[in-house]
């Protein structure tokens, strides 16, 4: 058995950090979640077990172009959103500008040379946005979140970012930005 799967251990690591978990408890009200701040969530949690993002349920070939938001995206986008049934991901190359990148890589060695940021789980830096206003500004990017709602049909609220320094040795991730 992985430890990570141990649930017994995320209880003793959850309530040995429950300071940071407090913020959480909004969410849990908004979300009616009645379960305790220290214990593990997953998709079954939720009230709402049977919805699904609609763009795999429809196929966004012929579906898209229906979304509200749809006609206000540029070409780019909206040719990558009518072939996410398809592709099953989006890549959206310049997104995000090759300067603004390099300003966060140096943000990110900025705070993991503080020790404000470190490893997890081998190569993963989890939650940069929670110490770094720059980085929190392109997790709340709203061009970003215009995009994610469409292909969801809600709206996004960015609540997690995961920096990677090799990912190789992780599943695809549904949108990348390069």
């Amino acid at each position: 058995m992985n430890i990570r799967h141990f649930k017994p251990l995320y209880w003793i690591y959850n309530l040995l950090h429950y300071r940071q978990l407090r913020h959480n408890s909004i969410a849990y009200r908004k979300y009616n979640l009645h379960k305790p701040l220290v214990a593990s969530l997953s998709s079954k949690d939720f009230p709402d077990k049977t919805s699904k993002a609609w763009l795999d349920l429809e196929d966004s070939a012929t579906a898209v172009n229906r979304h509200p938001a749809f006609a206000g995206f540029s070409e780019t986008v909206r040719e990558k959103l009518l072939h996410w049934s398809r592709d099953g991901y989006m890549i959206l190359n310049g997104f995000f500008s090759s300067g603004k990148c390099d300003e966060v890589n140096a943000e990110i060695d900025r705070l993991m040379q503080s020790g404000r940021l470190s490893f997890t789980y081998g190569n993963k830096l989890m939650f940069a946005f929670k110490k770094s206003p720059l980085i929190k500004s392109m997790a709340q990017d709203t061009l970003l979140k215009d995009i994610l709602g469409c292909i969801l049909d809600k709206e996004v609220v960015p609540f997690q970012t995961i920096n990677f320094i090799q990912a190789a040795s992780n599943v695809l991730t549904p949108i990348v930005f390069t």
